[in-house]
């Protein structure tokens, strides 16, 4: 799931009335507010379609994550190598082993 969680959900004594917040829907970490995160993406090590360096990229030039969680079935390869190549750039995203 990728969205924006409003900024008055989960909070105690939040209020959301007639579909307006009481307060402006906070934009992520990239553009300093609460972030965007993607928990659940798969590659070719399993049964995605992106290479490690076209979906890194993919996520760094075409969306506004903040975090993603490489998440292959039944192997972690793909998911470590993603995190080398992700300390060995320079991303804007968080990316966590999954």
């Amino acid at each position: 799931m990728v969205g924006r969680v409003p900024a008055g959900v989960g909070r105690p004594g939040s209020r959301i009335t007639a579909g307006v917040m009481d307060e402006p829907e906070p934009l992520g970490p990239r553009s300093g507010g609460r972030g965007m995160a993607d928990m659940h993406l798969h590659t070719l090590y399993s049964d995605g379609t992106a290479r490690l360096a076209d979906l890194l990229g993919w996520i760094e030039d075409r969306t506004e994550l903040d975090v993603v969680a490489i998440t292959d079935h039944d192997r972690i390869d793909g998911a470590l190598r993603a995190a080398a190549m992700h300390d060995a750039g320079n991303f804007n995203f968080d990316l966590v082993v999954g």
